[in-house]
């Protein structure tokens, strides 16, 4: 008797642990869906970024520049006012068009975040940046809102700066530019050996070596375009010679701008003349 019980008790038990899933199944879908209301629009910070996170992984290094742009909105139903743009490192340059200005809802804005490369080693670099801001006529509430910006720097060799350069001759004087060249390469150093001065309203000055704030060899080369230039647009280049196996030879085109024939305004008959 006991074993016919026994045995009945445990076909109940794995009838139940069977239909156990399908009852824990059943009532998760008839539950109420979970509630977001905590996540409306109008619970949400009124600075609305377009994009949290900037990840470059290629720019152009003879610039020595890497430069992220974030976009972003008003969300909210009043103006904000964004107070600051903080960067994490003081490497990293803000810029951003009428910032102190209001913008209203539903308007769209933009910064740049630009990194000067030059002294910062090659591989990743991360920095946090955050944006402090108010609504107006909420000034005593703080707000603020994070973005993340990350650098890929890859190994660095030698940069040249400007890459190219524009003259504008629109006087009768003489304009002078500088040509820096920075050997990033542990343990390299190269010597110029000869430039030359491919436009007949250029000339160029004696490579100087010195250190840049970082300790690396740079070359500066003033190149200086002559008073008198003809009208209109004239090309030419600057060609560095080295005795560098890797770098023999840099170019470096130069665009110069003429001034515009001036004409003269015909002259008024005088008074009482036919």
């Amino acid at each position: 008797m006991n074993g016919k019980v026994t045995g009945k008790i445990k076909t109940v038990l794995i009838f139940v642990l069977c239909l156990l899933p399908a009852v824990c199944s059943f009532a998760v879908s008839v539950r109420p869906p979970h509630s977001r209301a905590e996540w409306r629009p109008e619970n949400e910070h009124p600075l609305a970024m377009h994009i949290h996170m900037v990840h470059l992984r290629e720019f152009d290094l003879r610039q020595g520049k890497a430069i992220a742009k974030y976009e972003f909105h008003n969300a909210g139903k009043k103006p904000i006012l964004i107070k600051n743009i903080k960067p994490s490192c003081g490497c990293i340059r803000v810029r951003m068009r009428g910032q102190g200005k209001a913008i209203q809802p539903e308007e769209q804005g933009e910064f740049y975040l630009e990194v000067d490369t030059t002294g910062e080693s090659s591989g990743r670099h991360e920095y946090q940046v955050r944006i402090d801001y108010v609504q107006v006529g909420d000034e005593k509430k703080p707000l603020s809102e994070n973005v993340l910006y990350r650098v890929e720097v890859p190994q660095k060799k030698i940069t040249v700066r400007p890459n190219a350069l524009i003259f504008y001759q629109l006087s009768s004087q003489e304009t002078s530019q500088t040509i820096r060249l920075t050997d990033f390469r542990p343990g390299s150093s190269f010597h110029i050996t000869n430039i030359q001065v491919d436009s007949e309203y250029l000339r160029a000055g004696e490579a100087v070596a010195t250190k840049d704030q970082h300790g690396h060899l740079q070359y500066s080369i003033p190149v200086t375009a002559q008073a008198t230039v003809p009208d209109g647009k004239h090309t030419g280049s600057i060609i560095i010679d080295t005795d560098d196996r890797e770098f023999p030879q840099i170019r470096i085109p130069v665009l110069i701008f003429g001034p515009k024939q001036q004409v003269d305004a015909p002259k008024l008959p005088e008074n009482g003349a036919n």
